[in-house]
């Protein structure tokens, strides 16, 4: 039967998506005392939950949703990253002052150094007392913290699932991980129940990791998944390129905001779940790897 896909909300301020501060007032949130990484989250989810026709209130669901049965997953590809870059600047800074470097540790960033600090956020600011989950492996991320909410959903552990994925870029990020546009981004869906859903549903999700060889452990995942190897796959572009030259099937979205842009780490593939249903399609993959050799594709229907 699948996962219903309820909802679905992305945030790519480099795309002209802004992080709609004003949607916040008197919500109890002040973005800019809070890491970028937990601003998109938080922004994405809102986004999500909107786009389901539910609107719950600061530390409190709507009346029918049991909050201690709403979980919230994290993939996100380099975590914490930025913030950590940021905070240890602060140390480093002092102690080159010739200070003690412990006094220019931020303490408002320090809570955030940490790849679950999304998931502690959102779970806060709704009051969701279900699981969490963060999961930093690369690309794939996305649709493993997908695959992770489709295990609890269908054993009955959680009623809902919140599934989202956050990157920032910054210099030294990019210049590490070899690419000269990493985004900053989130994406966010919200799961639940087995009917159909708004935006689809999720029937399978499967993940594979060859060291250095992202085509051939695409070419393992999409073995295990489920029905014809003929159906339409979507991908962002930098998965594209890693698949260039193989017969995997691939078809890159994008030329819109939103659409899913090159170097979003995680986020291109959850936000092209979210999207499928605009492309006309009645069953797709979206697939999604990264250079290390860590890949997954989902399979998606009406």
């Amino acid at each position: 039967m699948g996962i219903a896909i309820l909802g679905a909300g992305w945030v790519l301020p480099d795309e002209g998506a802004p992080l709609r501060r004003d949607r916040w007032a008197g919500k109890g949130v002040a973005l800019f005392r809070i890491d970028r990484l937990c601003a998109l989250s938080l922004c994405a989810v809102d986004e999500a939950f909107v786009d389901a026709g539910v609107v719950p209130a600061p530390g409190a669901m709507p009346a029918g949703w049991d909050a201690e049965r709403v979980a919230v997953y994290l993939g996100t590809a380099y975590g914490c990253h930025a913030t950590d870059e940021e905070f240890y600047r602060g140390v480093q800074a002092q102690a080159q002052a010739g200070g003690t470097p412990l006094l220019g540790a931020s303490p408002r960033l320090f809570a955030h150094t940490l790849p679950s600090s999304p998931v502690g956020m959102v779970s806060i600011h709704y009051g969701l007392l279900g699981p969490g989950l963060a999961m930093v492996s690369g690309a794939a991320s996305g649709l493993l913290a997908v695959a992770a909410a489709l295990r609890a959903l269908r054993r009955g552990r959680v009623a809902q699932a919140v599934v989202l994925t956050a990157e920032v870029g910054t210099p030294f990020l990019r210049q590490m991980q070899g690419d000269d546009d990493t985004r900053d981004g989130a994406a966010a869906l919200l799961l639940g129940g087995s009917a159909q859903g708004p935006r689809g549903r999720v029937l399978a999700v499967a993940s594979g990791y060859q060291a250095s060889n992202p085509a051939g452990a695409m070419a393992e995942v999409l073995r295990r998944l489920p029905g014809d190897a003929e159906r339409a796959a979507y991908c962002d572009e930098n998965t594209a390129a890693l698949l260039h030259g193989t017969p995997l099937p691939c078809r890159v979205m994008g030329g819109t905001p939103g659409a899913a842009p090159s170097a979003t780490g995680a986020v291109g593939a959850l936000l092209l779940l979210g999207r499928l249903g605009e492309t006309g399609e009645k069953q797709a993959l979206v697939l999604s790897c990264d250079r290390h050799g860590q890949a997954a594709a989902a399979l998606w229907k009406v």
